[in-house]
């Protein structure tokens, strides 16, 4: 039974998550919404072991030779799952499949071994309910059997087979277009080593396969397809439950014969008469689509569902809920020749007893079951009555107004029997898909009923025993003197047999007692509670702490021992996220019963990569702001202090916190911790001077004239200053300060000839910022950029003397922290490659230290226009990236479709196949390729910027289908999302995005 479901992070971030709608074989479902957009979600939990019972049952057999190591196999389980999940998303990106969103996979904790994967993804309809409530037509059913075919083709390319198709698996889109949903994926180089877990096999797995000795076959999937197909042509009906039988079923009763031979091909009982491959059925029904009139009409006339009597006024609210969601009683049986086989007559199951009113037999603990123990019951002893097959769907069960409720507006109370219905319905129902013509399962809590004792009332009592006549009063006395001789003889005989006995008896009751009082001694529980570094264990028994010992060891064997006091024992100093054995052991001649052992994992550890501080907006204040790895608390707490005051300690949430109170002058020591729920290391401890300094920050000299000077600048952030204090002074006797409210200030009358010191100060600051002006500084006019195809071209006109070295040129492109410098002769400059849409800063220096006024200038250049050369245009081209193959000249038509992603590892070279869907000209004339790298904020990386040069005919292939292969030349090596921009001679070719992993 799974535990509450706990909401963790990063994956439910943001989310609020309702009340479990569905809860069995270690399987949570349940609804969320997402804040603030009020989407609808799902959020399915998978519990690895399923119970913890299935973790006992593999020790006890041996299976594993202590926790730990069945630890080791439920992680490569839940990473199984997860390897699922990451197989639906690649195949989502093709047509035929539906992902989920993300997944996260969390150890369980607290007197649990194993783990939680949780999966999240949007609410949406499966086919099951959207046929329960729409009537499927000829086309519909033909279209959903094609694109299910084409589904699982595109699934068999990608090396794996789908095994658990059933129609709680499918949803619909809006355009009434069908895609696979869930997990059920097994790899086809495995397929003759593996069988089907049991959590796949459903009324549309084929027989052969619910015998654990079979291994899987390549028909598993083109089967349920033709089992969906029969079902629906059937009016909703399988003539079976829980497993096909192993003989022909009777034809579907509204398919023509050329349908129905396709359909029975699919469901024969023998596997080498089925169809193997899906494509081979798809175009066995778009053959039959080609011959054959399929129109749009019902293949089963539909009649709306009626709505149930409403409950009298004596019933109790849960029994009202349970008839409101109850549907009509079932349709009318078919005809005798084509009725379903019963469930009894199918798998040998007794028959129902004759009268409608005859309760059906139960287990006596039945009787005394709690509600779960009922549920368990019933998924252990399947219903007798053949019922609409039922799948395990996603999507909130119950009428059409529950369905439209947001999780967060329904009630607990709604919640659980929601929960509850979807449980039982899934126990007393094979899985399968409920059909328009099929009427939804009866009352889920009719059980409750049938399981009531009758009153003693109607119970006819009958005496335990018969009880002895009385001997008549006349009747003659038995015996005389030789027999009461002989029984005296008898009786001394008797007497002694009796104390013998009576004497072994008392050694044997004294040893027994000995045995059971003295010897056997009982734990009756152990609880565990702990933290990050320790952990107490309390012991519920009465033996004496003295004969007590208490063992805690770890996966290595690692162990300590500790004595018991007050019916305890701590332990300290143990490692986080760790998984710790506990055993208890007895001195003397005596042997523990109970519970003598339990398992603890202490709180896991969280490691502070960066710790920055951030001066604050006002005096003494400062922005601390920090990046961590690992799970996040609930609240962090931060302590800081100086000399000559008391520790301050805060509490807040999120990687941000803003202390106002410090004092100016004074050094402070900061420390985060994550309180006593996780453990903290790495940059955790920090130590910042409190001031009011602030700096005037890019600093920029410009002028109008030779003897002015303008300056301007900005405040560091989002920082309010009040007032600025500007100096200009000189070693010739020149100082004026000015104090001004905006980050500008002139100063006139100055003697070119001589050199300048220019001061910013803030109000409140206690040093300043500071440039200088050489003598004869160098004025510039004029900034000139051209745009070329390829590249920029830079000249400037100035006022002064040429600096004798030369100037400096640096520029920075999107804002890069990486300056790139040009050294040029004379008053202009080239740079190439040119960025077609990127932000240029130019600064202009002299080689020789001489000053440089205006020497700031900032260049946009235009985006670059598509390609469209030779006929040739940009929206006729294609692209897919790929690892790059190890053999050398490796070309498009020797790679398999497998072999493109967008999904790289860090370091690994990457290439880039272009398809050309047009006819077009092969000239030989030059091909100049740039490659531009942009990061996930879409700033250009200039240390990655790469160029090819080649030939128009020698790229592209000839023939009716153009393709070229291109390796780019430089790649980063940080982890995250990228984009490649493509130019063909200056003209824009594509995008493609991809991201690099660990």
């Amino acid at each position: 039974m799974l535990q509450d479901p706990q909401r963790i992070s990063p994956l439910l971030d943001g989310f609020t998550m309702g009340s479990p709608m569905s809860s069995r074989s270690g399987v949570q479902c349940c609804p969320a919404i997402k804040d603030h957009t009020e989407e609808k979600y799902i959020v399915k939990i998978i519990s690895v072991p399923a119970t913890q019972s299935q973790l006992d049952a593999m020790l006890l057999a041996g299976a594993y030779k202590d926790p730990a190591d069945a630890m080791d196999y439920f992680h490569e389980m839940g990473e199984g799952i997860m390897k699922e999940a990451q197989l639906l998303q690649e195949l989502s990106k093709l047509d035929g499949f539906l992902s989920y969103d993300s997944w996260q996979m969390v150890p369980i904790t607290r007197k649990r071994l194993g783990y939680y994967v949780y999966l999240l993804g949007p609410y949406r309809r499966s086919l099951e309910k959207h046929i329960r409530q729409h009537p499927v037509t000829h086309l519909e059913a033909v279209n959903l059997s094609l694109d299910l075919c084409s589904a699982l083709s595109l699934c068999r390319q990608a090396g794996s087979l789908y095994v658990d198709l059933k129609p709680g698996n499918i949803f619909v889109s809006e355009k009434k277009e069908y895609q696979i949903g869930d997990l059920g994926f097994l790899s086809l180089d495995s397929l003759r080593y593996s069988t089907i877990p049991d959590r796949y096999r459903s009324v549309y797995t084929p027989p052969e396969l619910f015998d654990p000795m079979n291994p899987v076959n390549l028909t598993v999937d083109t089967y349920a397809v033709g089992m969906i197909l029969y079902q629906l042509y059937n009016d909703g009906n399988l003539p079976f439950r829980d497993k096909a039988p192993d003989e022909p079923l009777p034809t579907p009763l509204n398919a023509d014969y050329e349908l129905a031979e396709i359909i029975m091909k699919a469901i024969h009982p023998d596997p080498a008469m089925r169809w193997e491959d899906p494509k081979d059925m798809g175009q066995a029904l778009v053959s039959y689509m080609q011959r054959n009139v399929v129109n749009d009409v019902p293949i089963t006339p539909y009649t709306p569902l009626e709505q149930p009597e409403q409950p009298e006024s004596g019933d109790t609210p849960a029994d009202d809920a349970a008839q409101q969601e109850a549907p009509p009683s079932p349709p009318e049986e078919p005809a005798a020749e084509e009725a379903p086989i019963p469930a009894s007559e199918e798998e040998g199951q007794p028959e129902q007893p004759e009268s409608a009113d005859a309760p059906a037999e139960e287990p006596e603990e039945a009787a005394e079951a709690t509600t779960e123990e009922a549920e368990d019951e019933l998924e252990e002893t399947p219903s007798t009555e053949p019922e609409a097959a039922q799948p395990e769907d996603d999507t909130v069960p119950g009428d059409e107004d529950a369905e439209e409720l947001l999780p967060h507006e329904m009630s607990d109370e709604l919640s659980r029997i929601m929960a509850k219905a979807d449980d039982l319905i899934s126990h007393e129902t094979p899985e399968g898909v409920v059909l328009p013509q099929i009427p939804d399962p009866p009352d889920p809590f009719a059980f409750a009923k049938e399981d009531e004792e009758p009153d003693e009332a109607d119970v006819p009592k009958e005496p335990l025993m018969e009880e002895p006549e009385e001997p008549a009063a006349d009747a003659p006395k038995k015996g005389g003197s030789f027999a009461s001789q002989k029984g005296k003889r008898r009786a001394k005989k008797l007497i002694a047999t009796l104390a013998l006995l009576l004497t072994l008896s008392a050694a044997g009751f004294g040893s027994y007692w000995f045995y059971q009082n003295m010897y056997l001694q009982t734990v009756r529980a152990i609880d565990i509670d702990g933290t990050r570094e320790s952990l107490t264990v309390t012991i519920d028994s009465n033996i004496k702490d003295s004969l007590l010992r208490v063992i805690c060891s770890d996966k290595n064997g690692n162990a300590v021992s500790q004595s018991v006091v007050n019916g305890q024992a701590t332990f300290t100093g143990l490692t986080p996220d760790t998984l710790y054995t506990i055993r208890l052991e007895i001195e003397g001649f005596h042997s523990l019963v109970g519970q003598t052992s339990d398992n603890f994992t202490t709180d896991t550890t969280t490691t502070i990569v960066t710790l920055t501080p951030t001066a604050g907006e006002t005096d003494g204040s400062v922005i601390l702001n920090f990046t961590a790895e690992g799970t996040l608390p609930e609240e962090w707490t931060l302590s800081y202090m100086a000399e000559g005051e008391e520790e301050k300690v805060v509490t807040f949430t999120g990687t941000s916190v803003s202390i106002t109170d410090l004092t100016v002058g004074k050094m402070y020591t900061f420390v985060l911790d994550a309180g006593d729920s996780l453990s903290v290391s790495g940059a955790t401890k920090l130590e910042y001077m409190a001031s009011r300094l602030i700096r005037a920050q890019d600093v920029h000299l410009s002028s109008d004239s030779s003897d002015t000077i303008n300056i301007h600048w900005r405040a560091p952030g989002d920082t309010v200053v009040d007032s600025w204090q500007v100096r200009c002074y000189s070693e010739n006797g020149y100082d004026q300060q000015l104090t001004v409210t905006e980050t500008t200030a002139q100063f006139t009358g100055l003697d070119p000839s001589s050199a300048y010191t220019i001061e910013i100060t803030a109000s409140g600051m206690t040093q300043p910022a500071r440039e200088s002006i050489s003598a004869n500084p160098i004025r510039v006019n004029e900034f000139q950029m051209e745009d070329g195809q390829s590249d920029l071209k830079l000249t400037w006109d100035y006022t002064g003397t040429a600096p004798a070295d030369g100037w400096l040129l640096m520029y920075s492109i999107d804002g890069s922290t990486v300056p790139n410098v040009i050294k040029c002769a004379d008053a202009s400059a080239t740079i190439s490659p040119k960025i077609p849409g990127a932000k240029y800063q130019f600064t202009l220096q002299s080689a020789d230290g001489t000053t440089v006024l205006n020497s700031a200038y900032t260049y946009v250049c235009p985006q670059a226009q598509n390609l469209n050369e030779n006929k040739l245009t940009a929206d006729k081209i294609s692209g897919k990236l790929l690892p790059t193959p190890e053999q050398s000249g490796w070309r498009m038509n020797t790679l398999e479709d497998e072999a493109y992603t967008d999904q790289f590892a860090a370091g690994q070279s990457i290439s880039l196949v272009l398809h050309a869907d047009a006819e077009f000209y092969l000239p030989g004339y030059d091909l100049d390729i740039l490659y531009v790298l942009r990061d996930g904020y879409g700033n250009v990386l200039t240390d990655l910027l790469g160029q090819e040069h080649t030939y128009w005919n020698n790229f592209w292939s000839a023939g009716d289908s153009h393709y070229g292969e291109l390796t780019l030349p430089k790649l980063p090596d940080a982890p995250g999302s990228y984009t490649l921009s493509l130019y063909f001679n200056g003209s824009f070719v594509g995008e493609f995005p991809f991201t690099i992993t660990q």
